[in-house]
């Protein structure tokens, strides 16, 4: 299985405010990780 490291920025208020959050980002990593059969060892 490959190993995966995910890493998650928000870097201006545009994105926070059209709901680009640091927690949508990790969800959206996450379900990437799973779809795709790899093991998310750090965000």
């Amino acid at each position: 299985m490959t190993k995966a490291v995910g890493y998650i920025q928000v870097s201006t208020q545009g994105q926070v405010r059209d709901g680009y959050s640091l927690s949508h980002q990790q969800d959206e990593i996450t379900c990437y990780c799973a779809d795709n059969g790899m093991e998310m060892v750090q965000i």
